[in-house]
């Protein structure tokens, strides 16, 4: 028969024990785990909406600077949308969407100089998410035109929202 000192020391050893192997079990597991920090980012190409495409019309008028925008609120979105119409009421009658969540979403919109030959063209080739940043590849292209008119080419499109700085090239 087994005193009751015998008792509680076998008690404290199988418990002691178990908490042991908790505690290796524990480290185990937080060893083995598989830590991502060695691999490489890999860049990822985003996708996006294109919102509208086209020429500005008002030589100018539009008050609209030539570059690069990164709009992310319902306040900068109306007050360039209405700028693009203050020449022609039309301007953005085309675009695929003009209500933007901007919860989820933001807006791209890239503006050329004002051009004497209407065949220029601004284009985002490409929208790439980088470990650091997110790079917006621009290009202008002049695929001819026997007009003279002076026009200001845009491109408009909706990405989801990010955190990372966005770069333009």
């Amino acid at each position: 028969m087994k005193t009751r000192f015998q008792e509680n020391k076998t008690k404290s050893i199988l418990l002691g024990s178990k908490n042991l192997i908790l505690i290796f079990a524990a480290i185990f597991s937080f060893l083995s785990c598989s830590n991502n920090d060695d691999e490489p980012f890999t860049p990822v190409n985003i996708e996006y909406e294109l919102i509208g495409i086209g020429m500005l019309r008002g030589a100018g008028s539009e008050d609209i600077l030539p570059g690069n925008y990164v709009i992310n609120s319902q306040v900068d979105w109306l007050e360039l949308l209405n700028k693009m119409n203050s020449f022609d009421s039309n301007t953005t009658n085309e675009f695929t969407t003009t209500n933007i969540n901007f919860q989820t979403h933001i807006v791209i919109a890239v503006f050329d100089e004002l051009r004497g030959n209407p065949g220029w063209l601004i284009e985002i080739a490409s929208i790439i998410e980088n470990e650091n940043n997110v790079v917006i590849d621009v290009i202008n292209l002049n695929p001819g035109s026997i007009q003279s008119a002076m026009r200001q080419p845009y491109q408009i499109v909706r990405i989801p929202i990010t955190n990372k700085p966005i770069l333009f090239e």
